[in-house]
């Protein structure tokens, strides 16, 4: 169990995302109520793609993010638009907690 479970805290879990390069991020802003980040690299996307599953990889591992980050804050809200996995630039992830200000 994580004992900061504030968006920082979250914030703090992303070198293990990206341990391996499995994913590679560019952040875009990050403060105590918002982490936005864009994934430019998903080695999970190119792994499917490989064994020729590219169209059920968003099942298997992007669908997971927002239940995620619920399951570690409930408080966390996350927003994407779109994914690498579904042959685009890049994954734009999106957590915000608290109210906008």
């Amino acid at each position: 169990v994580a004992e900061d479970t504030s968006l920082l805290g979250f914030a703090a879990t992303l070198p293990q995302w990206t341990a391996n390069q499995a994913l590679e991020i560019e952040v875009i802003e990050q403060t105590s109520k918002k982490l936005h980040f864009n994934v430019v690299r998903c080695r999970y996307s190119e792994m499917y793609r490989e064994m020729g599953l590219e169209h059920i990889g968003h099942l298997l591992s992007c669908n997971r993010d927002g239940t995620f980050c619920k399951g570690f804050n409930p408080d966390i809200n996350f927003k994407r638009t779109q994914t690498i996995m579904e042959g685009k630039s890049h994954c734009d992830f999106r957590y915000d907690i608290g109210d906008d200000d």
